[in-house]
């Protein structure tokens, strides 16, 4: 019975050795893959700009070291995969506002009212695409947060936005 005894505890002796070794003290492989895996963030959850701007740059770099020949959609389709991966919703809400909006631009871009309203109905498909869920209220709320980002002059009285 000593015997059995002393093998399982010794069984377990090592078991809790090689757990803590494994898992508390890694090799200084796992401690830099440890290291790497948490440095992976959503954009949402770094404290200042620098670090997000640090944050793309290495993305960036790492992508183009392994995909030299990528284009600039390949670079936007893999980071759209990273951010939807590991679950940024609030940069992937950008990411697809920004998509929806691209094509819109400020009011004298436009040659004729036609044109501008072609636009926007096609802004307000893609929004929809993306968000099913919201209204026309966000949607012209968020029309006019791109406007303001892509520094447009917004008119008091504008007859397409009171259309919407």
């Amino acid at each position: 019975m000593k015997k059995y005894f002393f093998l399982v505890s010794s069984l377990l002796f090592l078991l809790a050795v090689a757990i803590r070794e494994k898992y508390i003290f890694p090799t200084s492989n796992q401690a830099a893959a440890i290291e790497a895996a948490s440095k992976i963030k959503c954009p949402e959850h770094y404290l200042t700009a620098e670090e997000k701007v640090g944050s793309v740059t290495i993305f960036i770099e790492d992508f183009k070291k392994k995909y030299p020949d990528a284009t600039v959609e390949d670079l936007l389709g893999a980071r759209y995969d990273f951010l939807a991966d590991n679950n940024c919703e609030e940069t992937l809400n950008i990411f697809r506002t920004n998509s929806a909006f691209r094509d819109v631009k400020c009011l004298p871009e436009y040659k004729t009212q036609e044109e501008r309203f072609n636009a926007v109905e096609a802004a307000y498909d893609k929004y929809f695409e993306y968000f099913p869920d919201r209204n026309s209220e966000e949607f012209a709320s968020d029309l006019v947060e791109h406007l303001k980002r892509i520094e447009c002059v917004i008119p008091e009285k504008d007859p397409l936005a009171e259309a919407l």
